[in-house]
C-alpha cells in the first residue's frame, strides 16, 4: 500500500490495489469530514474512494483530497 506521510512516518492519505476495485484511504478524520457532504460520483465508504476501473478514475475528488491533506496538519485516525 501507497502512502503519504507527513513526519515522523505518520500516513495521512494512501492508495491500494483490490481485487475489484483501487482503493483510496483518508485517514485523517478532519479532512474526512471537510469533504463529506460533497457529492459522491464514486463509490465512497466510510474512510475511502474506490474506483471500479482504472480506466475511468475521476481524479479531481482524489486531488482535492490530496491538496487538503498536504494544505494542513493534522492527526491521522
Amino acid at each position: 500500500m501507497a502512502a503519504y506521510e507527513r513526519g515522523a512516518g505518520t500516513s495521512e492519505i494512501a492508495s491500494a490495489d483490490q481485487k475489484l476495485h483501487i482503493s483510496f484511504y483518508l485517514l485523517r478524520t478532519d479532512v474526512r469530514n471537510a469533504f463529506a457532504d460533497r457529492p459522491a460520483s464514486h463509490d465512497r465508504g466510510d474512510n475511502c474512494l474506490r474506483f471500479r476501473d482504472p480506466q475511468k478514475i475521476d481524479f479531481t475528488p482524489v486531488r482535492d483530497l490530496r491538496r487538503a491533506t498536504a494544505a494542513t496538519r493534522g492527526t491521522a485516525c
